[in-house]
């Protein structure tokens, strides 16, 4: 199969990655997502009703996927997700060229290249805070994030080190542009970035994505929020070269969460009955394809 279709799915950065993902494995990838065709020249639209009758497709995901002859390339996990710098470097050679492949488009590309012309960037350090706070979320579901942690990195540096910082909450860019009003740069956006599966604007599209490539774009260093895939896609788009730093309060970290995001070799997880390599992936198989086509790791096999 040289097709495979990418539905919606959740926000950004697990979209990113299931691109990617899939344009490892097939030649062509159709997108549902309208507003992330105004980001790259890579992807066509799909007609969702007609092309997951013939391609294989998936609607959810958020993994960097990884194949079974692959998982040798990794000493304790059998996934590579939020690893960062403890990446393998068979999984850095494989995967940022297809990151650098997704071709920009050149009015969006323009924005970047215009905010970033004089950066010295070898020595920009990036932040991405994601509160998960209200407007945008209850709070609820990430009480690991070390808030005060994130300033305290900040006040390890010189008052020169220059800091790009993206959030998605205003009070945060509020508060550290004001206390740090010389360190601080921030990408003036026209409103908070609600983008995910269920929001097709394409302003928020656009403002979301330059801010995760503006973060890219800091090779010193990142400080991050532990589980975003928004973070991630930053650094696999700058190339893997930041040094990462996630501030968390690791001991708050639900156990079977971080079983999950970190797939230990020995782990196994059932999907609807069938075992699968691991959690966090969703593909299946068109309903009509017949007994000629197995599903294995998230890989659509013609017999």
């Amino acid at each position: 199969m040289s097709t495979f279709i990418a539905l919606k799915s959740a926000g950004m950065g697990n979209r990113f990655k299931i691109y990617v993902s899939y344009m490892a494995r097939y030649g062509e990838i159709k997108i549902e997502k309208p507003t992330d065709i105004h980001l790259f020249e890579n992807f066509e639209l799909c007609n969702r009703e007609e092309d997951i009758k013939i391609y294989p497709h998936t609607g959810s995901g958020w993994r960097l996927l990884v194949d079974d002859d692959e998982v040798k390339y990794i000493d304790k996990y059998k996934t590579i997700d939020q690893l960062y710098n403890d990446t393998p470097q068979y999984f850095i050679d494989k995967y940022v060229p297809i990151f650098q492949s997704l071709r920009i488009k050149p009015e969006v590309k323009g924005i970047i290249d215009n905010f970033t012309k004089d950066w010295d960037k070898d020595n920009m350090i990036g932040i991405h805070i994601r509160t998960s706070l209200p407007p945008l979320d209850s709070g609820r579901n990430m009480p690991w994030i070390d808030f005060e942690g994130f300033e305290r990195e900040v006040q390890k540096y010189p008052s020169t080190q220059k800091f790009f910082l993206a959030s998605d909450n205003s009070q945060v860019t509020d508060y550290y542009t004001a206390k740090y009003p010389n360190q601080i740069i921030t990408y003036p956006k026209s409103d908070i970035v609600r983008n995910d599966a269920h929001s097709d604007d394409l302003q928020q599209t656009i403002d979301g994505f330059v801010e995760m490539y503006l973060l890219s774009q800091c090779f010193k260093k990142l400080i991050v929020t532990f589980s975003s895939t928004y973070s991630e896609c930053a650094w696999w788009f700058g190339g893997c070269k930041a040094e990462v730093f996630m501030p968390t309060f690791w001991d708050k970290v639900p156990p079977e969460f971080f079983d999950s995001c970190y797939n230990k070799k020995d782990a196994s997880f059932i999907l609807n009955g069938v075992p699968v390599a691991a959690e966090g992936c969703r593909t299946y198989a068109p309903l009509n394809v017949g007994e000629n086509y197995t599903v294995k790791d998230w890989v659509v096999y013609y017999e």
